[in-house]
């Protein structure tokens, strides 16, 4: 059964989009926890053993969700995830380590990412994954912040 709790509000390109969020009435046993920023302090021991239990079950890559970008659009650090982890894909702990590599080639805006900085859930019903990729963006520099204005 879905229902309609909070309204969402979206940038589009210069403008502010709302849209109804649904969610779905599921078991508890089945439901996955709400993504927010404490998901971002997954202890290692717990990340390796979902990351071991996907890889071995053959999970398929649902989500990837991002967290703490302020000022680095969301679409130019997929563009650097997505040649090796898509949603849809077989997860494996190579591609998202290769991921997380091409990502933090944007040295400029973000901290290097490591395996530490990602938590996952796990659908088990479904074999599904779920990923949360915790940023820790640079402050802007004034000659990025300048002439990001400029333009």
């Amino acid at each position: 059964m879905a229902k309609v709790s909070t309204i969402h509000l979206v940038l589009v390109g210069s403008l502010w989009v709302s849209f109804p969020f649904v969610t779905m009435q599921h078991s508890r046993a089945d439901s996955l926890s709400a993504i927010g920023s404490s998901d971002c302090n997954q202890s290692s021991k717990e990340r390796n053993a979902l990351i071991s239990e996907a890889e071995r079950n053959e999970f398929t890559v649902r989500r990837v969700e991002f967290i703490g970008l302020t000022y680095t659009h969301d679409q130019l650090v997929r563009d650097r995830m997505t040649p090796l982890v898509n949603e849809g894909d077989i997860f494996s702990r190579e591609k998202l380590v290769k991921s997380l590599q091409n990502m933090s080639r944007l040295r400029v805006s973000i901290y290097p990412l490591r395996l530490r900085d990602v938590a996952l859930q796990l659908d088990r019903s479904e074999k599904l994954v779920d990923m949360i990729i915790c940023f820790k963006q640079k402050p802007r520099s004034k000659t990025f912040a300048s002439s990001a204005t400029a333009s």
